[in-house]
């Protein structure tokens, strides 16, 4: 699957006919539907401003950018809540922030009257990268905070949004450490990445730390002698979603009521 959606990806970028013609029919059908927007529109969508590819680690990589989608009409003193989007597994090269769904969702959530954050990281599905990634994700997070005065962002209303691989990266609101992060959302998203292609390349270690429903489990299990909260978690999936990572839906819906 990840290299369907890689091939899908440079065929859209380049254009390129001659390899068209040697792929299979679904791979630029894929391709175009990853550089599709989303469909729902709010008003102010043209009005708002984006500020494009800010650098927010130290790495080399030159893919690893962010975007900033902000509210139109905002004070100077005014502060917005943020609203950072995590994309799933993809090679940098591919810089998924670039794509029209997270490029749309930006604008929709600034002309709402948020912040938007978008930016690529390091995460390589199934390949061994949730460390990197997570490295990169907390970056992103400090970065949006560090700079909350220069954009007009509430620093301590930040919210989460992952998507599909990206998943396990919740579990960094989900360690009683985060108080800033006030709400999550798993879109589609790993949830209990144990039963995931990650068992092949992680250690069982690192599985469970970025698995969010073992984090809600652990937080269960010791409410009662050290209480760890963490913000709400709003998950989207399919009733009859068939892929095990995707599941744990109503036992971490169960953890997170306790």
């Amino acid at each position: 699957m990840k290299n369907f959606i890689l091939l899908s990806v440079l065929l859209l970028v380049f254009g390129a006919t001659a390899i068209a013609q040697n792929l299979p029919p679904e791979v630029p059908e894929m391709a175009r539907k990853v550089m599709m927007p989303v469909v729902y529109k709010v008003p102010g969508m043209d009005k708002i401003k984006v500020i494009s590819n800010l650098k927010y680690t130290k790495s080399d990589d030159p893919n690893i950018l962010m975007d900033l989608y902000l509210p139109p009409d905002v004070s100077p003193t005014e502060k917005r809540p943020a609203v950072i989007f995590i994309h799933g597994g993809v090679k940098t090269q591919y810089t998924p922030k670039d794509w029209g769904i997270y490029t749309t969702w930006g604008r929709l959530v600034a002309a709402s009257g948020f912040v938007g954050v978008t930016f690529t990281y390091r995460l390589e599905y199934p390949n061994k990268s949730l460390e990197s990634a997570a490295q990169d994700v907390t970056a992103a997070i400090n970065c949006v905070r560090a700079n909350a005065d220069k954009y007009n962002v509430d620093k301590d209303r930040i919210c989460l949004i992952a998507f599909s691989a990206g998943g396990p990266m919740l579990s960094l609101g989900m360690r009683g450490d985060t108080p800033f992060v006030r709400c999550m959302v798993g879109f589609y998203a790993f949830m209990d990445i144990q039963q995931s292609d990650y068992q092949k390349t992680e250690p069982v270690e690192t599985l469970k730390a970025f698995s969010p429903i073992a984090c809600a489990q652990y937080a269960t299990a010791k409410a009662i002698s050290e209480p760890t909260i963490f913000a709400p978690v709003v998950i989207s999936t399919g009733d009859y979603e068939v892929c095990p990572q995707f599941q744990p839906w109503k036992r971490i819906g169960r953890h997170l009521l306790c």
